[in-house]
C-alpha cells in the first residue's frame, strides 16, 4: 500500500480531490466538501421531507451539482426543521470565521426553508452574494400570516435570527427566484426590498420557483451563474419561456385564474 505522501500520484490527471469537513452542533450538521480556495458555495437544505433528520451524513440537499464542477461546497443540514432560528448555527459560523476568510468568492443558496437561511446568515458567513428561491423573510404572526408551513409554530422568530430583516446588508447582490403572483412568496420579498435585491420572476411557478425552472432546464444556467459569478438574465429569461409545456406551470396557472375569479365574485357580492 502507498503511504500517505504519494496515495494520490497514480491517480489520472483527471480526478478530482477534496478535503472533508463535518461538525455537529446541537440543532445542526455541517459537512463540507473543499476543492480549492476559489468559491465556496453554503447550502441550506429546505424543509421537506421528515422531521427530526438525525442522519449527519445524508447527501446534502443541492450540493451534487457542485461537486461535478469541482467547487468547494458546505451543506447546512439541520436535525430540525427549525428555520435556522437557533443559535447554535450563528456561533459555529463565527467560530470558523477563518475558514469563510480563505476564499475568494462566498455564495448562499437555498429554496424556502433554506431561502431564508441563506439570507439569515450571509452577513455572518462574509458572502458575496445569494441565489435564493421563494424564500421565507420570517414566520413571526406579529409580521407576517403565512399558515403554509404548521412545523414552523414550534421555533421562536421573535429573535435575531427569526427575521432576514437587515442580515443580507452587505451581500453584493441577493438574486431571489419568485412568482410574483404567487401572495405569500410576493409578500415576503415585499418586505425585505432594498438596494442589492435583485427580484427574478418566475411566473406560473407559485411557490415551486426552482421544480418550474429545473423542468425549464434553466436551473443549471443558475448552478452555471453561482459558479462562475457571471448572471446573464437575459439568457436565463429566454429558456424560462420554456415553463409554458410543464405541468407545473399549467395547474398553477388554473389556480391563480380562480384565485382571481373568485376574488372578483366576492368583492362584487359585498357591492350588492
Amino acid at each position: 500500500m502507498p503511504s500517505s505522501e504519494n496515495l494520490f500520484d497514480s491517480l489520472p490527471a483527471s480526478a478530482a480531490i477534496s478535503n472533508n469537513l463535518f461538525l455537529e452542533t446541537e440543532y445542526y450538521y455541517l459537512e463540507g466538501h473543499i476543492f480549492n480556495d476559489d468559491v465556496l458555495v453554503v447550502v441550506f437544505e429546505p424543509a421537506g421531507g421528515e422531521d427530526p433528520r438525525l442522519n449527519g451524513f445524508r447527501p446534502g440537499w443541492g450540493t451534487d451539482v457542485f461537486r461535478k464542477r469541482r467547487c468547494s461546497v458546505l451543506s447546512i443540514k439541520p436535525k430540525r426543521v427549525n428555520w435556522y432560528v437557533t443559535p447554535d448555527l450563528e456561533a459555529a459560523f463565527l467560530e470558523i470565521s477563518c475558514f469563510f476568510s480563505g476564499f475568494r468568492r462566498i455564495v448562499t443558496y437555498g429554496v424556502s426553508m433554506g431561502g431564508f437561511g441563506a439570507l439569515c446568515y450571509s452577513d455572518t458567513i462574509g458572502a458575496d452574494s445569494a441565489f435564493v428561491f421563494s424564500p421565507q423573510t420570517t414566520l413571526d404572526p406579529a409580521k407576517i400570516l403565512d399558515g403554509r408551513f404548521p412545523r414552523a409554530t414550534a421555533w421562536d422568530f421573535t429573535t435575531c435570527f427569526g427575521d432576514v430583516k437587515g442580515r443580507f446588508d452587505r451581500l453584493k447582490s441577493a438574486y431571489v427566484f419568485y412568482d410574483i403572483n404567487a401572495p405569500l412568496d410576493r409578500l415576503h420579498v415585499r418586505r425585505v426590498r432594498n438596494a442589492r435585491l435583485i427580484e427574478i420572476r418566475v411566473p406560473g411557478s407559485g411557490h415551486s420557483s426552482i421544480e418550474l425552472t429545473k423542468q425549464c432546464g434553466a436551473l443549471t444556467m443558475v448552478v452555471d451563474f453561482i459558479v462562475s459569478g457571471d448572471v446573464d438574465l437575459i439568457a436565463f429569461y429566454k429558456r424560462l419561456r420554456r415553463r409554458k409545456n410543464s405541468r407545473i406551470y399549467q395547474d398553477e396557472i388554473q389556480r391563480q385564474w380562480r384565485r382571481r375569479v373568485d376574488s372578483h365574485r366576492a368583492r362584487s357580492t359585498v357591492a350588492e
